[in-house]
């Protein structure tokens, strides 16, 4: 049994009975399951799992204007999940109404105007500071006290200023470098992203493997390790070359300044058993200490990265474009948690500048309208899109 409906685009709604699943996150023998597919049938919109721990029915399902779905049926799950519930599981079975709202984002703008990181516009905008111990790598420890919002003259902007530094060689957790790291919550998949940045060379002098990064990645991630839905797109820098440096036996030619750009289909927690497709990218000549243009274009099954405008790399096989919504992550880390004897008694600390980040539901923007799409936003004095910030996530 299945019933479907189809909403004023023509887009078809499906709830289905799922049997047996051998997965950790069903917990009965029954769970619901809403998807909805294109106009054409052809392509997969997204789908959901609905229900708990007991056995979850779904009747009949129904679509509104705005392409909200409204699903009833019966639960006798204590845990089905709800939020903002009229009435609470009361017996062995209860009814249930769920109204799964489409997220509609046609754009996203931030050009980090803000005072400080208690600034109380950075949360409501959408944005999370990690401020607990975290990874990338496992044990690190990520500072709110490392962020801030300072003034470039160059650019006569206020900027994003992520830090990672180390210090001096001490005891316990006072001998590890602290990081830092903004994150949007998991709306994000296909579409143009682009970041004006500005890296930072200075590791090269100690070899500290810094890695200053923009990425996309589904959240929580070690949810969907060794899944099919894992999704992790990575545009990182690497003063040295932290991955290369690892394997003691290949020529040391790649040691420095590098693009990482790589597109996952699976990994395990570990981030060991990978299944990714990655290009390193060596840029010789001057040091990276300008201002850069950052893109990537994920559409129509490709994954495109692009550095100042050059195309620098494109995964075209489907195994490895994103399956799922992924989250908006700015990070500036240390993969190496002990310094070098060599250097273990200087301080020292890395900067990772970010002037505006932007995302167009439009995979196909160059940077120049990218660039013309953003000086319009400033010329009519708006810092932020949308202007309420990105919808409510229950963390």
């Amino acid at each position: 049994m299945s019933i479907s409906t189809v909403d004023f685009e023509r887009n078809n709604y499906l709830p289905i009975y799922v049997l047996f699943i051998l997965q950790p996150y069903l917990g009965g023998y029954i769970d619901a399951f809403v998807a909805k597919l294109n106009a054409t049938g052809s392509a997969l919109v997204y789908s959901t799992y609905l229900g708990g721990s007991g056995n979850d029915l779904p009747y009949s399902i129904a679509v509104d204007p705005a392409s909200n779905a409204y699903v009833t049926g019966r639960t006798e799950s204590a845990d089905f999940p709800t939020q903002n519930p009229l009435q609470r599981f009361k017996g062995v079975a209860d009814a249930f109404v769920t109204k799964i709202r489409t997220l509609s984002l046609p754009e996203f703008f931030d050009d980090f105007h803000y005072t400080s990181v208690e600034d109380a516009r950075l949360r409501s905008h959408g944005w999370r500071v990690v401020n607990w111990p975290d990874g990338p790598p496992d044990g690190a420890i990520y500072s709110k006290e490392n962020i801030e919002f300072q003034d470039d003259p160059f650019l006569g902007q206020r900027v994003l200023v992520l830090k990672a530094d180390r210090p001096t060689a001490g005891e316990g957790i006072d001998a590890l470098p602290a990081m830092s790291r903004l994150e949007t919550p998991p709306y994000f998949r296909e579409g143009t992203f682009a970041a004006l940045v500005r890296f930072d060379d200075a590791p090269i002098e100690f070899r500290d493997t810094s890695i200053q990064t923009f990425y996309l990645i589904i959240y929580p991630f070690k949810s969907y390790c060794g899944k099919e839905q894992y999704s992790e797109v990575d545009f990182e820098y690497l003063p040295y070359n932290t991955w290369w440096a690892h394997a003691w036996w290949r020529t040391p030619f790649n040691f420095y300044r590098t693009l990482q750009l790589a597109s996952f289909k699976t990994a395990d927690c570990a981030h060991q058993n990978l299944v990714y497709r990655c290009d390193q990218i060596p840029l010789p000549g001057e040091p990276q200490t300008r201002w850069t243009q950052i893109l990537v274009q994920i559409g129509g099954g490709q994954v495109r990265f692009f550095l100042d405008g050059a195309l620098q790399s494109f995964t075209a096989a489907p195994p490895y474009y994103p399956e799922s919504d992924m989250q908006i992550c700015l990070a500036n880390w240390i993969e190496n948690l002990k310094s070098r004897l060599r250097w273990q008694y200087m301080e020292r600390e890395y900067l990772f500048q970010v002037d505006w980040i932007y995302f167009s539901q439009n995979p196909n923007l160059s940077w120049d309208k990218v660039q013309s799409r953003v000086n319009y936003l400033r010329s009519k004095g708006i810092a932020r899109l949308p202007k309420n910030g990105l919808p409510k996530y229950a963390w």
